[in-house]
Protein backbone atom coordinates (compact mmCIF):
# COMPACT_ATOMS: atom_id res chain seq x y z
CA UNK A 1 0.00 0.00 0.00
CA UNK A 2 2.76 2.26 1.08
CA UNK A 3 4.76 1.65 -2.14
CA UNK A 4 1.84 2.47 -4.58
CA UNK A 5 1.47 5.70 -2.77
CA UNK A 6 -2.79 4.08 -1.63
CA UNK A 7 -4.49 5.24 1.09
CA UNK A 8 -6.14 1.93 2.39
CA UNK A 9 -9.48 2.97 1.94
CA UNK A 10 -11.68 0.05 0.73
CA UNK A 11 -13.90 2.00 -1.57
CA UNK A 12 -10.83 3.99 -2.89
CA UNK A 13 -10.14 4.12 -6.81
CA UNK A 14 -6.48 5.05 -7.41
CA UNK A 15 -6.26 4.83 -10.71
CA UNK A 16 -9.68 5.34 -11.78
CA UNK A 17 -10.26 2.27 -13.66
CA UNK A 18 -14.08 1.84 -11.89
CA UNK A 19 -12.56 -1.13 -9.35
CA UNK A 20 -11.89 -0.78 -6.02
CA UNK A 21 -8.46 -0.76 -4.47
CA UNK A 22 -9.44 -3.93 -2.40
CA UNK A 23 -11.27 -5.72 -5.15
CA UNK A 24 -8.02 -5.00 -7.40
CA UNK A 25 -6.00 -5.90 -4.52
CA UNK A 26 -7.86 -9.22 -3.67
CA UNK A 27 -8.22 -10.95 -7.24
CA UNK A 28 -4.74 -10.16 -9.30
CA UNK A 29 -4.85 -6.37 -10.18
CA UNK A 30 -3.17 -3.50 -9.50
CA UNK A 31 -4.37 -0.42 -7.72
CA UNK A 32 -2.34 1.69 -9.00
CA UNK A 33 -2.20 0.62 -13.03
CA UNK A 34 -5.68 1.34 -14.61
CA UNK A 35 -4.43 -1.20 -17.24
CA UNK A 36 -3.96 -4.39 -14.78
CA UNK A 37 -7.57 -4.59 -13.99
CA UNK A 38 -8.81 -7.54 -11.35
CA UNK A 39 -9.90 -11.20 -12.77
CA UNK A 40 -13.46 -10.90 -12.39
CA UNK A 41 -14.53 -14.75 -11.10
CA UNK A 42 -15.53 -17.17 -14.02
CA UNK A 43 -18.55 -19.40 -14.00
CA UNK A 44 -18.61 -22.54 -16.12
CA UNK A 45 -21.51 -24.97 -16.85
CA UNK A 46 -19.95 -28.30 -17.23
CA UNK A 47 -21.05 -30.80 -19.69
CA UNK A 48 -21.25 -33.71 -16.38
CA UNK A 49 -24.16 -31.26 -14.92
CA UNK A 50 -22.01 -29.32 -12.49
CA UNK A 51 -21.62 -25.47 -12.12
CA UNK A 52 -18.22 -24.23 -11.55
CA UNK A 53 -17.67 -20.94 -9.68
CA UNK A 54 -14.12 -20.04 -9.31
CA UNK A 55 -12.10 -17.01 -8.01
CA UNK A 56 -8.46 -16.38 -7.33
CA UNK A 57 -7.73 -15.96 -3.78
CA UNK A 58 -4.70 -14.46 -1.52
CA UNK A 59 -2.30 -17.58 0.22
CA UNK A 60 -1.50 -15.73 2.42
CA UNK A 61 -2.63 -16.89 5.83
CA UNK A 62 -3.67 -13.15 7.22
CA UNK A 63 -4.37 -11.58 3.92
CA UNK A 64 -7.21 -9.10 5.63
CA UNK A 65 -9.34 -10.42 2.72
CA UNK A 66 -12.64 -12.21 3.11
CA UNK A 67 -13.94 -13.78 -0.11
CA UNK A 68 -17.70 -14.68 -0.55
CA UNK A 69 -19.64 -16.40 -2.74
CA UNK A 70 -23.15 -17.36 -2.94
CA UNK A 71 -25.81 -18.49 -5.05
CA UNK A 72 -30.18 -18.28 -5.17
CA UNK A 73 -32.32 -20.06 -7.92
CA UNK A 74 -34.78 -16.93 -7.30
CA UNK A 75 -33.94 -13.06 -7.05
CA UNK A 76 -37.51 -12.96 -5.65
CA UNK A 77 -38.27 -14.89 -3.07
CA UNK A 78 -35.15 -17.18 -2.76
CA UNK A 79 -32.58 -17.09 -0.29
CA UNK A 80 -28.76 -16.92 -0.78
CA UNK A 81 -26.72 -19.82 -0.01
CA UNK A 82 -23.39 -20.06 1.21
CA UNK A 83 -23.18 -23.69 0.95
CA UNK A 84 -21.69 -25.66 -2.18
CA UNK A 85 -21.82 -29.37 -3.34
CA UNK A 86 -17.72 -29.37 -3.36
CA UNK A 87 -14.57 -26.83 -3.16
CA UNK A 88 -11.18 -27.46 -4.43
CA UNK A 89 -8.01 -25.23 -3.99
CA UNK A 90 -6.47 -25.27 -7.54
CA UNK A 91 -2.72 -23.25 -8.22
CA UNK A 92 -2.85 -20.26 -10.03
CA UNK A 93 0.73 -19.99 -11.69
CA UNK A 94 1.66 -17.09 -9.49
CA UNK A 95 2.87 -18.03 -5.94
CA UNK A 96 0.87 -15.13 -3.93
CA UNK A 97 -2.76 -16.50 -5.38
CA UNK A 98 -4.46 -19.44 -5.88
CA UNK A 99 -7.94 -20.43 -7.44
CA UNK A 100 -10.94 -21.34 -5.45
CA UNK A 101 -13.65 -23.59 -7.45
CA UNK A 102 -16.99 -24.12 -6.38
CA UNK A 103 -19.43 -26.67 -7.65
CA UNK A 104 -22.65 -26.98 -7.83
CA UNK A 105 -24.27 -30.75 -9.06
CA UNK A 106 -27.74 -32.66 -9.03
CA UNK A 107 -29.67 -29.36 -9.24
CA UNK A 108 -32.79 -29.00 -11.36
CA UNK A 109 -33.44 -25.37 -11.37
CA UNK A 110 -33.25 -23.27 -14.55
CA UNK A 111 -32.03 -20.47 -13.27
CA UNK A 112 -28.99 -19.66 -11.17
CA UNK A 113 -27.35 -16.59 -9.83
CA UNK A 114 -24.15 -16.02 -8.36
CA UNK A 115 -23.32 -13.34 -5.81
CA UNK A 116 -19.72 -12.99 -5.37
CA UNK A 117 -17.98 -10.10 -2.86
CA UNK A 118 -14.55 -9.17 -1.70
CA UNK A 119 -14.58 -7.54 2.51
CA UNK A 120 -12.46 -6.90 4.83
CA UNK A 121 -13.05 -8.34 8.62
Amino acid sequence: MDSKGLRGIETTDFDGDGQSDLYEYALFGDAANSQILAENPKLRFGTDGVVHFAHRKLTHTNSGILYTAEWTDNLVTGTWIRSWSGMTNLPSGDPAFEYIEYQLQNLEEEELFFKFYVTTP
